[in-house]
């Protein structure tokens, strides 16, 4: 079970790095990328490649009633298809109102203390399977990316 103790966004810094590898990706058709950690402590940072987004999920402290968690805790997963989610869930409904996206998936991965997290989103319906499959080396590598930007951070900030 993952505990959730508290939420907040990256640093500016950060933000506008992991900025620069989200222009890269939008070349690829993904519209929306979110990418968090969370420590066994409980403690969530995020990113929002929508950042409207972001400030409202982190003062809803929507992280508390994350779908994608309680999928994630149900077992651990390598991969979430959103459409699994439920589809009545207030931040399923308002993520898709700030973002205008529309499907998407979660990578995760456990690394050491901490879980990430990397959701990837379309502003139109497409065959998520497919995608997954085609573009695979692709998410792999930039979830790689966006891990070793918020983790080395998370890991030089908890000190």
């Amino acid at each position: 079970m993952i505990l959730r103790s508290s939420s907040k966004q990256i640093s500016k810094e950060i933000q506008e790095k992991l900025d620069l590898f989200f222009a890269d990706l939008k070349t690829n058709g993904i519209s929306y990328i979110g990418h968090g950690i969370i420590n066994y402590q409980g403690d969530h940072t995020g990113y929002f490649s929508n950042k409207e987004w972001g400030e409202f999920y982190i003062q809803n402290q929507f992280f508390f009633h994350e779908p994608i968690l309680e999928n994630y805790e149900k077992k651990t997963l390598d991969l979430i298809s959103w459409k699994t989610i439920k589809q009545s869930n207030s931040i399923i409904q308002a993520r898709t109102q700030f973002t205008k996206i529309i499907s998407g998936i979660t990578l995760c991965k456990s690394d050491g203390e901490f879980n990430s997290f990397f959701n990837v989103g379309f502003d139109q319906d497409i065959d998520l399977v497919a995608y997954a499959f085609f573009k695979r080396d692709l998410l792999l590598a930039y979830f790689n990316i966006f891990n070793s930007y918020h983790l080395s951070w998370r890991k030089r900030t908890s000190n």
